[in-house]
Protein backbone atom coordinates (compact mmCIF):
# COMPACT_ATOMS: atom_id res chain seq x y z
CA UNK A 1 0.00 0.00 0.00
CA UNK A 2 1.25 3.59 -0.59
CA UNK A 3 3.10 5.51 2.07
CA UNK A 4 0.29 8.31 1.29
CA UNK A 5 -2.13 6.25 2.68
CA UNK A 6 -0.55 5.42 5.48
CA UNK A 7 0.39 8.90 6.13
CA UNK A 8 -3.80 9.84 5.25
CA UNK A 9 -5.35 7.28 8.07
CA UNK A 10 -2.44 8.51 11.07
CA UNK A 11 -3.84 12.11 9.71
CA UNK A 12 -7.56 10.68 10.62
CA UNK A 13 -6.40 9.36 13.70
CA UNK A 14 -4.38 12.31 15.04
CA UNK A 15 -6.91 14.78 14.27
CA UNK A 16 -9.86 12.51 16.09
CA UNK A 17 -7.73 11.74 18.90
CA UNK A 18 -6.83 15.51 19.18
CA UNK A 19 -10.56 16.67 18.16
CA UNK A 20 -12.52 13.81 21.08
CA UNK A 21 -10.25 11.49 23.23
CA UNK A 22 -7.71 14.72 24.31
CA UNK A 23 -9.85 17.38 23.64
CA UNK A 24 -10.74 19.35 27.25
CA UNK A 25 -13.62 20.92 26.14
CA UNK A 26 -15.67 18.72 25.85
CA UNK A 27 -17.13 17.70 29.16
CA UNK A 28 -19.48 15.72 31.06
CA UNK A 29 -22.24 18.55 31.22
CA UNK A 30 -24.27 17.39 34.35
CA UNK A 31 -24.90 14.05 32.24
CA UNK A 32 -24.87 10.87 34.35
CA UNK A 33 -24.64 7.07 33.74
CA UNK A 34 -28.12 6.46 34.22
CA UNK A 35 -31.29 8.39 34.36
CA UNK A 36 -31.64 11.17 37.02
CA UNK A 37 -35.27 12.76 37.33
CA UNK A 38 -35.44 14.54 41.17
CA UNK A 39 -38.58 16.06 41.24
CA UNK A 40 -37.79 18.38 43.34
CA UNK A 41 -34.80 19.83 40.96
CA UNK A 42 -32.22 18.94 44.11
CA UNK A 43 -29.06 17.97 42.96
CA UNK A 44 -29.38 14.12 44.15
CA UNK A 45 -25.86 12.75 42.55
CA UNK A 46 -24.35 12.60 45.95
CA UNK A 47 -26.97 10.80 47.41
CA UNK A 48 -26.22 7.34 48.42
CA UNK A 49 -30.15 6.01 49.24
CA UNK A 50 -30.29 3.35 47.11
CA UNK A 51 -33.74 3.84 46.10
CA UNK A 52 -32.98 6.55 44.06
CA UNK A 53 -32.91 6.31 40.25
CA UNK A 54 -29.82 8.59 39.53
CA UNK A 55 -26.19 6.52 38.41
CA UNK A 56 -23.03 8.47 39.01
CA UNK A 57 -21.99 11.36 37.51
CA UNK A 58 -20.31 10.56 34.14
CA UNK A 59 -16.63 12.40 34.20
CA UNK A 60 -15.61 14.27 31.15
CA UNK A 61 -12.90 11.58 30.09
CA UNK A 62 -15.92 8.61 30.18
CA UNK A 63 -17.45 11.00 27.80
CA UNK A 64 -14.86 11.60 25.57
CA UNK A 65 -13.83 7.87 25.53
CA UNK A 66 -17.66 7.20 24.96
CA UNK A 67 -17.58 9.68 21.49
CA UNK A 68 -14.41 8.38 20.31
CA UNK A 69 -15.38 4.75 20.83
CA UNK A 70 -18.52 5.75 18.84
CA UNK A 71 -16.82 7.26 15.94
CA UNK A 72 -13.91 4.88 15.56
CA UNK A 73 -17.62 2.02 15.40
CA UNK A 74 -18.71 4.41 12.81
CA UNK A 75 -15.55 4.27 10.57
CA UNK A 76 -15.17 0.66 10.45
CA UNK A 77 -18.80 -0.16 9.75
CA UNK A 78 -18.44 2.41 7.03
CA UNK A 79 -14.91 0.45 5.71
CA UNK A 80 -16.55 -3.19 6.47
CA UNK A 81 -19.77 -2.51 4.33
CA UNK A 82 -19.84 1.09 2.62
CA UNK A 83 -16.38 1.56 0.88
CA UNK A 84 -14.52 -1.95 1.49
CA UNK A 85 -11.95 -1.40 -0.97
CA UNK A 86 -10.76 2.07 0.63
CA UNK A 87 -6.85 1.51 1.81
CA UNK A 88 -7.02 4.37 4.05
CA UNK A 89 -10.20 3.46 5.86
CA UNK A 90 -9.31 -0.41 6.29
CA UNK A 91 -5.49 0.62 7.95
CA UNK A 92 -7.41 2.31 10.68
CA UNK A 93 -6.98 -0.51 13.73
CA UNK A 94 -9.83 -2.69 14.39
CA UNK A 95 -9.53 -2.42 18.10
CA UNK A 96 -9.69 0.74 19.28
CA UNK A 97 -7.77 0.13 22.10
CA UNK A 98 -4.55 0.16 20.36
CA UNK A 99 -4.88 3.27 18.35
CA UNK A 100 -2.73 5.54 20.54
CA UNK A 101 0.34 2.90 20.97
CA UNK A 102 0.22 2.15 17.31
CA UNK A 103 0.45 5.88 17.06
CA UNK A 104 3.45 6.10 18.95
CA UNK A 105 4.95 2.98 17.28
CA UNK A 106 5.22 4.62 14.19
CA UNK A 107 2.05 4.74 12.58
CA UNK A 108 -0.64 2.62 10.83
CA UNK A 109 2.10 1.79 8.03
CA UNK A 110 4.05 -0.18 10.69
CA UNK A 111 1.40 -2.39 12.57
CA UNK A 112 1.55 -4.68 9.86
CA UNK A 113 5.62 -4.47 10.24
CA UNK A 114 5.43 -5.21 13.80
CA UNK A 115 3.14 -8.00 13.77
CA UNK A 116 5.48 -9.62 10.82
CA UNK A 117 8.11 -9.48 13.35
CA UNK A 118 8.64 -13.22 14.75
CA UNK A 119 11.19 -14.91 16.70
CA UNK A 120 13.42 -17.92 15.02
CA UNK A 121 11.60 -20.69 17.02
CA UNK A 122 8.05 -19.17 15.88
CA UNK A 123 9.53 -19.49 12.28
CA UNK A 124 10.69 -22.97 12.56
CA UNK A 125 7.08 -24.38 13.73
CA UNK A 126 4.82 -22.15 11.23
CA UNK A 127 6.92 -20.33 8.44
CA UNK A 128 7.36 -22.13 5.21
CA UNK A 129 10.31 -22.18 3.06
CA UNK A 130 10.54 -19.26 0.24
CA UNK A 131 13.49 -19.63 -1.94
CA UNK A 132 13.52 -23.60 -2.60
CA UNK A 133 13.42 -22.39 -6.37
CA UNK A 134 15.66 -19.91 -8.68
CA UNK A 135 14.91 -18.89 -11.91
CA UNK A 136 17.07 -19.76 -15.40
CA UNK A 137 16.87 -20.78 -18.70
CA UNK A 138 14.47 -23.38 -19.44
CA UNK A 139 15.41 -26.95 -20.73
CA UNK A 140 11.90 -27.60 -22.75
CA UNK A 141 12.76 -25.77 -26.32
CA UNK A 142 11.61 -22.48 -26.51
CA UNK A 143 9.44 -22.39 -23.10
CA UNK A 144 11.64 -19.49 -22.14
CA UNK A 145 12.91 -19.11 -18.64
CA UNK A 146 11.97 -21.36 -15.94
CA UNK A 147 12.15 -22.49 -12.25
CA UNK A 148 15.14 -24.63 -10.91
CA UNK A 149 15.53 -26.19 -7.57
CA UNK A 150 17.77 -23.81 -5.33
CA UNK A 151 18.90 -27.42 -2.83
CA UNK A 152 17.71 -30.88 -2.60
CA UNK A 153 14.17 -31.11 -2.35
CA UNK A 154 12.75 -34.31 -1.05
CA UNK A 155 9.60 -35.86 -1.91
CA UNK A 156 6.34 -34.54 -0.60
CA UNK A 157 7.87 -31.90 0.66
CA UNK A 158 7.01 -27.99 0.04
CA UNK A 159 8.58 -26.49 -2.93
CA UNK A 160 7.10 -23.48 -3.10
CA UNK A 161 3.73 -21.75 -1.30
CA UNK A 162 1.63 -19.28 -3.68
CA UNK A 163 -1.34 -17.44 -2.56
CA UNK A 164 -3.80 -17.10 -5.09
CA UNK A 165 -5.91 -13.82 -6.17
CA UNK A 166 -9.15 -14.83 -6.83
CA UNK A 167 -11.27 -13.52 -10.29
CA UNK A 168 -14.75 -14.60 -9.61
CA UNK A 169 -15.50 -14.87 -13.57
CA UNK A 170 -12.89 -16.14 -16.49
CA UNK A 171 -14.83 -14.02 -19.01
CA UNK A 172 -13.36 -10.38 -17.09
CA UNK A 173 -10.13 -11.82 -19.09
CA UNK A 174 -11.69 -11.17 -22.08
CA UNK A 175 -10.49 -8.69 -24.59
CA UNK A 176 -12.32 -7.45 -27.40
CA UNK A 177 -9.94 -6.23 -30.65
CA UNK A 178 -11.26 -3.65 -31.83
CA UNK A 179 -12.74 -0.44 -30.37
CA UNK A 180 -16.25 1.82 -31.53
CA UNK A 181 -17.34 5.26 -30.64
CA UNK A 182 -20.68 5.28 -28.95
CA UNK A 183 -23.44 7.89 -28.96
CA UNK A 184 -21.46 9.37 -26.32
CA UNK A 185 -18.28 9.66 -28.27
CA UNK A 186 -16.68 7.60 -25.85
CA UNK A 187 -14.44 4.87 -27.16
CA UNK A 188 -15.80 1.63 -26.05
CA UNK A 189 -15.62 -2.55 -26.68
CA UNK A 190 -16.70 -3.93 -30.02
CA UNK A 191 -18.24 -7.04 -28.35
CA UNK A 192 -19.91 -8.00 -32.13
CA UNK A 193 -15.79 -8.49 -33.70
CA UNK A 194 -13.08 -10.74 -32.17
CA UNK A 195 -11.38 -11.32 -29.03
CA UNK A 196 -8.51 -12.56 -27.16
CA UNK A 197 -7.79 -13.29 -23.53
CA UNK A 198 -5.59 -11.39 -21.67
CA UNK A 199 -1.81 -13.08 -21.93
CA UNK A 200 -2.49 -13.39 -17.57
CA UNK A 201 -4.29 -16.29 -17.97
CA UNK A 202 -1.71 -18.50 -19.30
CA UNK A 203 -0.13 -18.07 -14.96
CA UNK A 204 -3.85 -18.81 -13.34
CA UNK A 205 -5.60 -22.15 -12.51
CA UNK A 206 -9.10 -23.00 -13.41
CA UNK A 207 -11.41 -25.96 -13.66
CA UNK A 208 -13.63 -26.67 -16.69
CA UNK A 209 -17.19 -27.08 -14.59
CA UNK A 210 -16.37 -23.19 -12.79
CA UNK A 211 -16.18 -19.50 -14.35
CA UNK A 212 -13.59 -18.96 -11.60
CA UNK A 213 -9.77 -18.15 -12.15
CA UNK A 214 -7.28 -18.53 -9.37
CA UNK A 215 -4.24 -16.83 -9.84
CA UNK A 216 -0.98 -17.53 -8.02
CA UNK A 217 1.39 -15.09 -7.22
CA UNK A 218 4.36 -16.61 -4.41
CA UNK A 219 8.00 -15.75 -5.46
CA UNK A 220 9.03 -16.97 -8.89
CA UNK A 221 6.16 -19.84 -9.14
CA UNK A 222 4.74 -18.43 -12.20
CA UNK A 223 8.53 -19.44 -13.57
CA UNK A 224 7.18 -23.27 -13.28
CA UNK A 225 6.62 -25.46 -16.65
CA UNK A 226 4.67 -28.24 -17.92
CA UNK A 227 5.69 -31.50 -18.71
CA UNK A 228 2.69 -34.10 -18.73
CA UNK A 229 5.14 -37.42 -18.20
CA UNK A 230 8.00 -35.92 -16.59
CA UNK A 231 6.39 -33.42 -13.91
CA UNK A 232 8.18 -33.93 -10.13
CA UNK A 233 5.70 -31.05 -8.89
CA UNK A 234 1.98 -31.21 -8.32
CA UNK A 235 -0.38 -28.60 -6.19
CA UNK A 236 -2.26 -29.18 -3.22
CA UNK A 237 -4.26 -26.93 -0.87
CA UNK A 238 -2.05 -25.31 1.69
CA UNK A 239 -3.57 -25.82 5.73
CA UNK A 240 -6.51 -23.90 7.07
CA UNK A 241 -4.20 -22.40 9.29
CA UNK A 242 -2.30 -20.90 6.49
CA UNK A 243 -5.37 -19.37 5.08
CA UNK A 244 -7.26 -16.09 5.82
CA UNK A 245 -10.91 -17.95 4.64
CA UNK A 246 -10.91 -21.82 4.73
CA UNK A 247 -14.29 -21.74 4.98
CA UNK A 248 -14.70 -20.37 1.19
CA UNK A 249 -14.02 -24.43 0.49
CA UNK A 250 -17.48 -24.82 1.88
CA UNK A 251 -19.23 -22.14 -0.17
CA UNK A 252 -20.42 -21.21 -3.23
CA UNK A 253 -18.82 -18.55 -5.50
CA UNK A 254 -21.55 -16.32 -4.83
CA UNK A 255 -20.86 -16.00 -1.19
CA UNK A 256 -17.38 -15.02 -1.67
CA UNK A 257 -15.83 -14.13 -4.72
CA UNK A 258 -16.71 -10.91 -4.77
CA UNK A 259 -14.13 -10.02 -1.75
CA UNK A 260 -11.61 -7.71 -2.78
CA UNK A 261 -8.91 -9.39 -0.59
CA UNK A 262 -7.06 -12.74 -0.60
CA UNK A 263 -8.39 -16.02 1.19
CA UNK A 264 -6.69 -18.87 -0.33
CA UNK A 265 -3.43 -20.34 -0.97
CA UNK A 266 -1.75 -23.57 -2.75
CA UNK A 267 1.11 -25.12 -2.21
CA UNK A 268 3.90 -26.32 -4.94
CA UNK A 269 4.93 -29.87 -3.43
CA UNK A 270 7.53 -32.50 -4.62
CA UNK A 271 6.35 -35.96 -6.01
CA UNK A 272 9.73 -37.22 -5.58
CA UNK A 273 13.25 -36.41 -4.60
CA UNK A 274 14.45 -33.15 -6.13
CA UNK A 275 18.11 -32.85 -6.89
CA UNK A 276 19.28 -29.04 -6.69
CA UNK A 277 19.30 -27.11 -10.20
CA UNK A 278 16.90 -29.64 -11.36
CA UNK A 279 13.80 -28.03 -13.34
CA UNK A 280 10.14 -27.75 -11.52
CA UNK A 281 7.74 -29.16 -13.65
CA UNK A 282 4.21 -29.56 -13.42
CA UNK A 283 1.50 -31.23 -15.37
CA UNK A 284 -0.94 -28.02 -16.29
CA UNK A 285 -3.39 -31.04 -17.26
CA UNK A 286 -5.36 -33.15 -20.46
CA UNK A 287 -7.19 -30.03 -21.42
CA UNK A 288 -4.48 -27.61 -21.65
CA UNK A 289 -2.32 -30.37 -23.24
CA UNK A 290 -4.86 -31.27 -26.00
CA UNK A 291 -5.22 -27.09 -26.46
CA UNK A 292 -1.60 -26.91 -27.00
CA UNK A 293 -0.75 -29.60 -29.32
CA UNK A 294 -3.96 -28.73 -31.55
CA UNK A 295 -2.05 -25.15 -31.46
CA UNK A 296 0.97 -26.02 -32.26
CA UNK A 297 -0.53 -28.42 -35.31
CA UNK A 298 -2.65 -25.71 -36.59
CA UNK A 299 -0.39 -22.72 -36.18
CA UNK A 300 1.67 -21.04 -39.27
CA UNK A 301 3.78 -17.80 -38.63
CA UNK A 302 3.79 -17.03 -42.18
CA UNK A 303 -0.04 -16.46 -42.30
CA UNK A 304 0.31 -13.65 -39.15
CA UNK A 305 3.82 -12.28 -39.95
CA UNK A 306 5.40 -10.31 -42.86
CA UNK A 307 8.70 -11.76 -44.24
CA UNK A 308 9.92 -8.35 -43.06
CA UNK A 309 8.94 -8.88 -39.36
CA UNK A 310 11.71 -8.81 -36.55
CA UNK A 311 10.77 -7.51 -32.96
CA UNK A 312 12.79 -4.52 -31.27
CA UNK A 313 15.04 -6.69 -29.35
CA UNK A 314 16.52 -8.67 -32.60
CA UNK A 315 16.91 -5.37 -34.47
CA UNK A 316 19.11 -4.06 -31.57
CA UNK A 317 21.33 -7.20 -31.08
CA UNK A 318 22.22 -6.70 -34.85
CA UNK A 319 22.84 -2.69 -34.51
CA UNK A 320 25.01 -4.32 -32.12
CA UNK A 321 26.72 -7.18 -33.22
CA UNK A 322 26.70 -7.02 -37.15
CA UNK A 323 28.59 -4.75 -38.69
CA UNK A 324 26.97 -5.29 -42.17
CA UNK A 325 23.35 -4.66 -40.88
CA UNK A 326 21.37 -2.21 -43.19
CA UNK A 327 19.52 0.38 -41.75
CA UNK A 328 15.91 1.03 -43.93
CA UNK A 329 15.73 4.95 -45.04
CA UNK A 330 12.68 6.67 -45.90
CA UNK A 331 12.47 5.08 -49.58
CA UNK A 332 12.14 1.70 -48.31
CA UNK A 333 9.49 0.19 -46.30
CA UNK A 334 8.80 1.95 -42.58
CA UNK A 335 9.63 -0.04 -39.67
CA UNK A 336 5.50 1.26 -38.03
CA UNK A 337 4.57 -1.41 -40.53
CA UNK A 338 6.32 -4.00 -39.24
CA UNK A 339 5.04 -2.93 -35.24
CA UNK A 340 8.66 -0.95 -34.01
CA UNK A 341 9.79 2.31 -34.19
CA UNK A 342 13.40 3.88 -34.59
CA UNK A 343 14.77 6.38 -32.15
CA UNK A 344 17.50 8.08 -31.85
CA UNK A 345 19.68 8.38 -28.06
CA UNK A 346 19.17 12.38 -26.74
CA UNK A 347 22.44 12.45 -25.35
CA UNK A 348 23.77 11.66 -29.00
CA UNK A 349 22.14 14.91 -30.49
CA UNK A 350 23.94 18.19 -30.76
CA UNK A 351 22.55 20.71 -29.18
CA UNK A 352 20.14 22.20 -31.52
CA UNK A 353 18.62 18.96 -31.82
CA UNK A 354 17.87 18.97 -27.92
CA UNK A 355 15.61 21.38 -28.16
CA UNK A 356 13.11 19.01 -29.42
CA UNK A 357 12.79 17.67 -25.51
CA UNK A 358 14.55 15.89 -22.92
CA UNK A 359 13.37 12.36 -24.39
CA UNK A 360 14.82 10.04 -27.08
CA UNK A 361 13.07 10.95 -30.16
CA UNK A 362 11.73 9.05 -32.70
CA UNK A 363 13.30 9.45 -36.04
CA UNK A 364 14.27 8.08 -39.89
CA UNK A 365 17.00 7.69 -41.69
CA UNK A 366 16.87 9.64 -44.69
CA UNK A 367 20.13 8.46 -46.14
CA UNK A 368 23.63 7.00 -45.35
CA UNK A 369 26.35 9.46 -45.95
CA UNK A 370 29.95 8.57 -46.90
CA UNK A 371 31.45 8.49 -43.58
CA UNK A 372 29.10 5.83 -42.30
CA UNK A 373 27.19 8.32 -40.60
CA UNK A 374 23.52 9.14 -41.19
CA UNK A 375 20.88 12.14 -42.47
CA UNK A 376 18.26 11.92 -40.23
CA UNK A 377 14.85 13.42 -39.69
CA UNK A 378 13.62 13.82 -35.88
CA UNK A 379 9.78 12.88 -36.05
CA UNK A 380 7.13 14.04 -33.90
CA UNK A 381 3.89 12.05 -33.75
CA UNK A 382 0.52 14.18 -32.80
CA UNK A 383 -2.81 12.77 -32.52
CA UNK A 384 -5.64 14.26 -34.42
CA UNK A 385 -9.02 14.66 -32.08
CA UNK A 386 -11.19 15.68 -34.70
CA UNK A 387 -10.14 12.68 -37.45
CA UNK A 388 -9.72 11.05 -34.40
CA UNK A 389 -5.76 9.31 -36.19
CA UNK A 390 -2.45 9.57 -35.00
CA UNK A 391 0.01 11.40 -37.50
CA UNK A 392 3.56 13.17 -37.69
CA UNK A 393 3.72 16.25 -37.30
CA UNK A 394 4.78 18.34 -40.84
CA UNK A 395 7.52 20.29 -38.95
CA UNK A 396 10.59 18.32 -38.70
CA UNK A 397 14.16 18.65 -38.07
CA UNK A 398 17.24 17.13 -40.08
CA UNK A 399 20.21 16.46 -38.76
CA UNK A 400 23.80 15.85 -40.33
CA UNK A 401 26.63 13.20 -39.24
CA UNK A 402 24.37 10.96 -37.07
CA UNK A 403 26.38 7.81 -36.02
CA UNK A 404 24.69 4.24 -36.28
CA UNK A 405 25.43 3.66 -32.46
CA UNK A 406 22.87 6.40 -31.60
CA UNK A 407 19.60 4.83 -33.02
CA UNK A 408 18.17 1.87 -31.50
CA UNK A 409 14.31 -0.36 -31.76
CA UNK A 410 11.52 -0.41 -29.67
CA UNK A 411 7.81 -2.46 -30.18
CA UNK A 412 5.16 -0.62 -30.74
CA UNK A 413 2.16 -1.41 -28.46
CA UNK A 414 0.46 -4.16 -28.50
CA UNK A 415 2.71 -5.51 -31.37
CA UNK A 416 4.62 -8.23 -29.90
CA UNK A 417 3.88 -12.28 -30.65
CA UNK A 418 2.56 -12.47 -27.47
CA UNK A 419 -0.31 -9.73 -27.58
CA UNK A 420 -1.76 -10.99 -30.65
CA UNK A 421 -5.43 -12.48 -31.05
CA UNK A 422 -3.50 -15.86 -32.73
CA UNK A 423 -1.04 -16.26 -29.64
CA UNK A 424 -1.59 -19.27 -27.50
CA UNK A 425 -4.08 -18.71 -24.09
CA UNK A 426 -4.87 -21.40 -21.68
CA UNK A 427 -4.91 -21.88 -18.16
CA UNK A 428 -3.21 -24.34 -16.20
CA UNK A 429 -6.09 -26.88 -14.46
CA UNK A 430 -7.00 -27.96 -11.15
CA UNK A 431 -7.42 -31.53 -10.68
CA UNK A 432 -10.75 -32.46 -10.48
CA UNK A 433 -10.28 -34.13 -6.50
CA UNK A 434 -9.03 -30.73 -5.27
CA UNK A 435 -11.76 -28.52 -6.80
CA UNK A 436 -14.75 -28.04 -4.27
CA UNK A 437 -17.63 -29.24 -5.28
CA UNK A 438 -19.55 -25.58 -4.45
CA UNK A 439 -17.52 -23.91 -6.52
CA UNK A 440 -18.92 -25.41 -9.55
CA UNK A 441 -21.32 -23.44 -11.80
CA UNK A 442 -20.75 -24.67 -15.19
CA UNK A 443 -22.91 -27.79 -16.12
CA UNK A 444 -20.33 -28.34 -18.75
CA UNK A 445 -19.07 -32.17 -18.53
CA UNK A 446 -17.41 -32.57 -21.54
CA UNK A 447 -13.68 -31.76 -21.37
CA UNK A 448 -12.70 -33.14 -24.13
CA UNK A 449 -13.50 -29.89 -26.09
CA UNK A 450 -11.37 -26.70 -25.97
CA UNK A 451 -11.95 -24.85 -22.62
CA UNK A 452 -11.69 -21.40 -24.09
CA UNK A 453 -14.60 -22.10 -26.35
CA UNK A 454 -17.80 -22.64 -24.04
CA UNK A 455 -15.88 -20.95 -21.18
CA UNK A 456 -16.72 -17.57 -22.60
CA UNK A 457 -20.90 -16.16 -22.93
CA UNK A 458 -20.32 -13.69 -25.51
CA UNK A 459 -22.26 -15.90 -27.81
CA UNK A 460 -24.01 -15.76 -31.29
CA UNK A 461 -27.22 -14.62 -29.51
CA UNK A 462 -25.87 -11.87 -27.52
CA UNK A 463 -23.79 -10.88 -30.40
CA UNK A 464 -25.71 -11.03 -32.93
CA UNK A 465 -28.24 -8.51 -31.34
CA UNK A 466 -27.74 -5.53 -33.50
CA UNK A 467 -30.79 -3.75 -31.57
CA UNK A 468 -29.19 -5.03 -28.06
CA UNK A 469 -25.67 -3.83 -28.92
CA UNK A 470 -27.13 -0.26 -30.24
CA UNK A 471 -29.07 0.25 -27.08
CA UNK A 472 -26.24 -0.30 -24.82
CA UNK A 473 -23.45 1.54 -27.15
CA UNK A 474 -25.49 3.50 -29.11
CA UNK A 475 -25.25 3.98 -32.99
CA UNK A 476 -21.40 2.44 -32.97
CA UNK A 477 -18.38 4.30 -35.77
CA UNK A 478 -15.67 2.56 -36.54
CA UNK A 479 -12.36 3.97 -35.45
CA UNK A 480 -10.40 5.33 -38.26
CA UNK A 481 -6.48 4.18 -38.18
CA UNK A 482 -4.64 5.90 -40.95
CA UNK A 483 -0.78 5.27 -41.79
CA UNK A 484 1.25 7.91 -42.89
CA UNK A 485 1.89 8.29 -46.39
CA UNK A 486 4.69 10.97 -47.64
CA UNK A 487 2.61 10.39 -51.36
CA UNK A 488 -0.98 11.04 -49.96
CA UNK A 489 -0.31 14.34 -47.72
CA UNK A 490 -1.10 17.66 -49.61
CA UNK A 491 2.00 19.43 -50.37
CA UNK A 492 2.88 21.85 -47.70
CA UNK A 493 5.66 24.64 -46.48
CA UNK A 494 8.16 22.54 -44.59
CA UNK A 495 9.69 23.78 -41.46
CA UNK A 496 12.94 21.34 -41.50
CA UNK A 497 16.16 22.61 -40.07
CA UNK A 498 19.16 20.95 -41.34
CA UNK A 499 22.21 20.52 -38.78
CA UNK A 500 25.76 19.38 -39.31
CA UNK A 501 26.90 16.73 -36.66
CA UNK A 502 30.13 17.43 -36.73
CA UNK A 503 30.13 21.32 -37.66
CA UNK A 504 27.93 23.23 -34.79
CA UNK A 505 29.39 26.81 -36.52
CA UNK A 506 26.39 27.84 -38.41
CA UNK A 507 27.27 29.18 -41.87
CA UNK A 508 27.05 32.62 -42.76
CA UNK A 509 23.65 33.72 -44.41
CA UNK A 510 23.97 34.80 -47.71
CA UNK A 511 22.05 37.84 -49.16
CA UNK A 512 19.57 35.11 -50.84
CA UNK A 513 18.09 32.16 -48.72
CA UNK A 514 19.73 29.29 -49.18
CA UNK A 515 17.98 25.89 -50.44
CA UNK A 516 18.91 22.89 -50.00
CA UNK A 517 18.68 21.65 -53.50
CA UNK A 518 21.46 24.67 -53.81
CA UNK A 519 24.18 23.25 -56.90
CA UNK A 520 27.11 23.22 -54.22
CA UNK A 521 25.65 20.17 -53.02
CA UNK A 522 26.65 17.37 -54.19
CA UNK A 523 24.36 14.84 -54.21
CA UNK A 524 21.97 13.45 -56.88
CA UNK A 525 18.54 14.60 -55.64
CA UNK A 526 16.72 10.56 -56.27
CA UNK A 527 19.42 9.72 -53.02
CA UNK A 528 19.15 12.68 -50.80
CA UNK A 529 15.99 14.88 -50.49
CA UNK A 530 12.70 13.53 -51.06
CA UNK A 531 9.55 15.88 -51.59
CA UNK A 532 8.60 15.96 -47.95
CA UNK A 533 11.01 18.99 -47.72
CA UNK A 534 11.12 20.24 -51.98
CA UNK A 535 8.51 22.02 -52.80
CA UNK A 536 6.99 22.39 -56.13
CA UNK A 537 6.78 26.08 -57.39
CA UNK A 538 7.62 27.49 -54.27
CA UNK A 539 10.89 28.88 -52.84
CA UNK A 540 11.69 26.81 -49.43
CA UNK A 541 13.19 28.77 -46.41
CA UNK A 542 14.82 25.89 -44.95
CA UNK A 543 17.97 26.73 -43.15
CA UNK A 544 20.95 24.83 -43.82
CA UNK A 545 23.74 24.17 -41.02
Amino acid sequence: MPSKDYDRADFILDKGLDLILHNTEIDSDGRHAGQCSPDNGEDVSNNSDDNNNCDVLLSSESIREEIWNDVHALIKDISENIYTTSRILNAIPANVSVIEDVLDGGGTAYQDYNRSVKDLEWLEENGQCMDNIKTGLSKIPHAGRGAFATRFIPSGRLVSPAPLVHIEDIDNMVMFMDHVYNEEDRLVPNRRGDYTWQLILNYCFAHHQSTLLLCPYGLLSSLINHSTENFNTKIQWSEDRRMRHPEWFEQSLDEWSFEYHTGLQIDFVATRDIEADEEILIDYGPLWQNAWVNHVKEFKFEEYRSEHYMPAYELNDLLLDDDDFKLRTEKDREYELDGVRMFIKVNSLPPLGRRWGKDDHACTIVRKLYDDSYLIRLVKWVDDDEYRVTERDPKTLLLWGIPKGAFYFEDLPYTRDIHQQWSFRHPMMIPDDLFPDPWKNDNNDNSDINFLQFAVKFGNEESNDDDEDEEEYGEVEEVRIEEYDDDDEEEEEDDTDVYDYFNHEKEEEEEDDTDVHDEEVEYDDDDFLDHDYEEDDEEVDDEYY
